[in-house]
């Protein structure tokens, strides 16, 4: 069994397919609940002043992000996603549902998928990326996104979401599945802005301050929709 999916994991059409199944799901869920939008005036003002930015959540609160983006038209978020079958799943699933990706490694070792990063960005792009991903540890920035950000001056806006209705899978990521007839929130936080090149620079400071705060703002989501909030 493990072999023959292991052996349609590796057929283009049907990973299509999968993804196509997953993206009705996740509109399913979505259209089901009720949502509300905290901290999105962050990304609004560096999108109308012209500002790329990195978007930057962890693995395990990646299922209903697409929707948190709001710009699809006329601003494309472009995620980075593992070259890994799995992560091949996750690109077709999120380009249903209107937004693109390139693959790669956020660790400081994928360096194309750093060039990547670094070309879009200067392009004035926006980019999604989850520097706890693809594979671990949870929870934990990689450098690869600091520098990334820092070599692009492009501000790192940490975003996260939650639902009443959920469960934590028991996965490396500790992956949230949300239900349908949920109350959800997407939550923005204040866009970290990189130190201007050509000062001194503490990459570790700098990542300690991106992963404090996508730590206080899952909290802080989950408290909302446990407590009936939203």
């Amino acid at each position: 069994m493990k072999k023959s999916l292991k052996y349609l994991m590796n057929k283009p059409k049907f990973v299509k397919f999968l993804g196509i199944l997953a993206s009705l799901y996740l509109r399913f869920v979505y259209l089901t609940s009720s949502w509300k939008y905290e901290g999105i005036e962050y990304p609004e003002q560096l999108i109308k002043e012209g500002n790329p930015f990195i978007l930057c959540f962890w693995h395990g609160r990646l299922m209903m992000l697409p929707f948190s983006w709001k710009w699809k038209k006329k601003h494309l978020c472009h995620m980075l996603i593992s070259s890994h079958r799995d992560g091949r799943l996750i690109a077709e699933t999120i380009r249903a549902l209107g937004m693109e990706s390139f693959s790669g490694s956020s660790s400081k070792k994928g360096s194309k998928a750093f060039r990547a990063m670094i070309h879009l960005l200067k392009k004035g792009k926006y980019i999604g990326i989850t520097p706890d991903g693809p594979k671990g540890p949870a929870f934990e920035s990689k450098e690869g996104l600091i520098k990334a950000s820092y070599l692009a001056q492009a501000p790192i806006v940490p975003i996260t979401f939650s639902t009443s209705r959920k469960k934590f899978m028991k996965t490396w990521d500790t992956f949230l599945l949300a239900k349908p007839f949920s109350r959800g929130i997407f939550l923005w936080d204040k866009p970290i802005f990189p130190p201007q090149k050509g000062n001194d620079i503490d990459f570790t400071k700098f990542k300690d301050t991106v992963t404090q705060s996508l730590q206080d703002i899952c909290e802080k989501a989950d408290r909302k929709v446990d407590n009936k909030h939203v």
